[in-house]
């Protein structure tokens, strides 16, 4: 869209038109992301690793607003 002129990334209206559109679409693409990183497991490793689930990584980036 924005190759062919119809989409203008610097407009705020193209913008938000296109957030009223594809909103739910993204998010939930990104809770699939979120789900799958939450729950995947990481194996033990000698070089200090901890192994398990890292849910505290999502918790972390919440907390300094990062997501």
């Amino acid at each position: 869209m924005a190759a062919t002129e119809v989409l203008d990334i610097g407009s705020e209206f193209h913008l938000e038109c296109l957030w009223f559109g594809f909103e739910s679409l993204l998010q939930n693409d990104l809770d699939k992301v979120k789900n799958h990183w939450n729950t995947h497991r990481i194996r033990r490793s000698k070089y200090g690793t901890v192994p398990g689930v890292p849910d505290i990584l999502v918790f972390f980036c919440l907390s300094v607003q990062v997501l």
